[in-house]
């Protein structure tokens, strides 16, 4: 059995292509947002959508503190952690990081994800 500080923290904020593209095992998902992020294709990929020419655009979060940005949580279990991270970290390159965000889903229960 997975302890409840594990399950707390395995998750993963989607706001973008892993929204329509989850390339990953998960087992609860939840709608809801980040506050103080908004969300704009201002990020140039050469591996994504374009070439080192001509990067294309991609979905990034750009702090701003009076905005949020709505997307989906997926639940991780343990066994799959280390998979589902080490898939995102080769999938979301070229300048994307992981950050801590709070998560507020539709329901009344506030929590800190990952957030891609």
């Amino acid at each position: 059995m997975e302890s409840i500080d594990f399950i707390k923290s395995c998750w993963i904020f989607g706001y973008g292509s892993i929204i329509w593209k989850t390339s990953f095992p998960y087992v609860e998902k939840r709608f809801g947002y980040v506050q103080g992020y908004t969300r704009r294709f201002w990020q140039g990929s050469h591996d994504h959508r374009g070439t080192h020419d001509k990067p294309g655009r991609v979905a990034t979060l750009i702090p701003s503190d009076n905005e949020s940005t709505w997307g989906v949580a997926y639940r991780i279990t343990q066994s799959d952690w280390d998979y589902v991270i080490n898939n995102l970290n080769s999938r979301e390159t070229d300048g994307y990081s992981c950050i801590h965000a709070k998560f507020y889903p539709k329901i009344d229960v506030v929590d800190t994800f990952n957030v891609w």
